[in-house]
């Protein structure tokens, strides 16, 4: 299963560029999402492109107030959903546009799968530890944390 990519279409509109970005299925390395992108809008990539492209959102799309990140906190959204955490269980539920989600992982959800070399390079740092398995552990829960989108406190 291929990875999304952005396309970038412009068109004229009123007198001015409007854009719209659009998802589509490609290929991982971004020398083929670039070639795809002239290809299929027949527009070359520039600097000036993006500034407009950008200015086109700022103006159009901005909405004062817009919240982003609304759904669960206790959730990592990666390419196959959003896996939430309920009643310590991990739950794989479809992506919801309304959550606003600013950051996603770039792997698919697989309950099945397993990391022997990272688990071994786990027990080889704490090895000589006599709470090995809870720093392990402990150590798990906080790179799974840094994976939430939880509000920065100020």
């Amino acid at each position: 299963r291929s990875k999304p990519s952005l396309g970038i279409k412009v068109a004229e509109a009123r007198g001015g560029a409007t854009a719209a970005i659009a998802t589509s299925r490609g290929g991982a390395e971004k020398g083929a999402i670039s070639r795809r992108k002239t290809a299929c809008t027949g527009v070359r990539e520039s600097a000036n492109l993006v500034n407009g492209v950008t200015d086109v959102l700022k103006s159009e799309i901005y909405s004062a107030g817009h919240e982003f990140n609304r759904g669960n906190p206790e959730a990592v959204n990666c390419l196959s959903g959003e896996i939430e955490l309920h009643s310590d269980k991990w739950m794989l539920r479809p992506h919801c546009r309304e959550h606003y989600r600013t950051t996603q992982i770039p792997v698919e959800h697989n309950l099945r799968a397993d990391t022997p070399l990272f688990r071994a390079f786990l027990a080889q740092v704490f090895r000589d530890d006599p709470d090995r398995d809870d720093k392990i552990k402990s150590t798990l829960e906080l790179m799974g944390y840094t994976l939430m989108s939880h509000e920065i406190l100020s």
